[in-house]
């Protein structure tokens, strides 16, 4: 089997100075194993969430703390909560420290 993306020691964090736990490296990269068109991934992502719910817990979680907001673990997270490809991809790129491209037509 191959493996596609960013692995442990290919990345270029700086332990000292990370804003992410390997906890929190490790579901992501896992994440982005998963390929594919959206309907696709979407379709993969819901079943590692039934399989996993304390993963689609701990994943809202980490998107929350992409996105600045801090969690307490007195807050409960509804296992109902929908979660968009979009979204997984944000905190992909952002953990993974994938770079984006932007193309632009004249």
């Amino acid at each position: 089997m191959s493996v596609r993306g960013t692995t442990w020691s290919q990345s270029n964090i700086k332990w000292s100075l990370a804003r992410y736990t390997f906890a929190e490296f490790s579901l992501a990269y896992e994440l982005d194993q998963i390929r594919g068109s959206s309907s696709r991934r979407r379709r993969k992502y819901a079943e590692l969430w039934k399989k996993s719910p304390e993963k689609k817990e701990r994943f809202i979680e980490l998107f929350l703390k992409v996105n600045g907001v801090d969690v307490k673990h007195t807050a409960k997270i509804s296992p109902d909560v929908d979660v968009d490809v979009s979204d997984i991809d944000l905190v992909i790129q952002e953990i993974l420290q994938k770079p984006t491209v932007s193309i632009s037509v004249a």
